[in-house]
């Protein structure tokens, strides 16, 4: 904390892909007793999401401060906000506002990471149209200033997004992991995520649980407490009275007990069709952060949709 009262600036930030596992990151570094992690989870203060999010409470720098006035001076503090990432703009002001930050990138399949970031718009009730419509219906909503939340392909255009941060912050202060990393070994993606950090990786986190799990919901009861719990005013009045313990196990209760985890798979023609959307852009990803991730590129039967 300043001595003015005010909160510090954070030290990191997730900017992203949403749907790839940042919830999880935030979750992992929050159990870490050397970090102090904002909530909300995602302020949305850098970027095009400001004006859009219809519930943003953060419009100044001096509130956009105050998520971190109880940061202790010797812990690293930061946010997650998955909107950074695709947003044209929000790289250039985290620099301007804080250029030495250390920046965490995640990034999913392009293909699944649209249909699973679909599913979630559809099971909030915010999605009325089908896949296949609202991926044609996506130029049309981006031009008529649709939040992120609807741009399933637009997000899914890695490159240029991740050249950004590289450009503005060095590629010594961005760590690019890949969706594969958290599934296949959480513990070692925490191990290196801690030591880009500059924190101590012998700090026991629980890596079991998945956070914001996808999928839909199991039944008319699920249905009815999920669309309950979801409004950001609800969430709002819980952050508020109830201990962050009991937040948490809250959220793993809802998430446990009305998302089933999966849904049903894309259409096989239209996963085709996104493959060669996405083509050129994984192959300059991959040459951009040398990380293979030309199995992206095949043509699957079903897709995981957890997080």
């Amino acid at each position: 904390m300043t001595e003015n009262g005010q909160g510090r600036k954070p030290d990191f930030f997730i900017v992203g892909a949403a749907k790839s596992g940042t919830t999880s990151l935030y979750a992992y570094l929050q159990e870490h007793p050397e970090v102090y992690m904002c909530e909300p989870k995602e302020p949305w203060f850098f970027g095009e999401e400001q004006d859009r999010h219809p519930l943003n409470q953060f419009r100044t720098i001096a509130e956009y401060l105050e998520l971190f006035k109880n940061a202790p001076d010797n812990h690293r503090a930061g946010e997650a906000s998955p909107s950074y990432l695709c947003s044209e703009c929000a790289a250039q002001q985290i620099a301007r506002f804080q250029p030495d930050a250390k920046i965490v990138i995640i990034l999913r399949n392009p293909v699944d990471r649209a249909y699973s970031h679909y599913c979630h718009q559809r099971r909030r009730g915010r999605e009325k149209l089908s896949f296949e419509e609202a991926l044609a219906a996506e130029e049309e909503r981006i031009a008529d200033n649709w939040r992120f939340s609807f741009h399933y392909v637009r997000c899914g255009m890695y490159h240029d997004q991740v050249q950004r941060y590289f450009n503005l912050f060095g590629e010594r202060s961005v760590r690019v992991y890949l969706f594969e990393d958290l599934v296949q070994d959480p513990e070692e993606l925490c191990r290196d995520l801690l030591t880009f950090l500059e924190l101590d990786v012998n700090c026991k986190i629980d890596v079991g649980r998945v956070h914001n799990r996808g999928g839909t919901t199991r039944n008319i009861l699920g249905r009815t407490v999920y669309s309950f719990y979801q409004p950001a005013a609800v969430k709002t009045v819980i952050q508020t009275v109830l201990p962050k313990s009991w937040r948490g196990q809250l959220r793993g209760w809802v998430d446990k007990n009305t998302v089933s985890g999966r849904v049903a798979p894309m259409a096989l023609d239209t996963r085709s069709a996104l493959l060669e959307v996405f083509r050129e852009d994984v192959f300059r990803l991959q040459s951009l952060i040398g990380r293979k991730t030309i199995n992206w590129l095949e043509v699957k039967e079903e897709t995981s949709l957890l997080p």
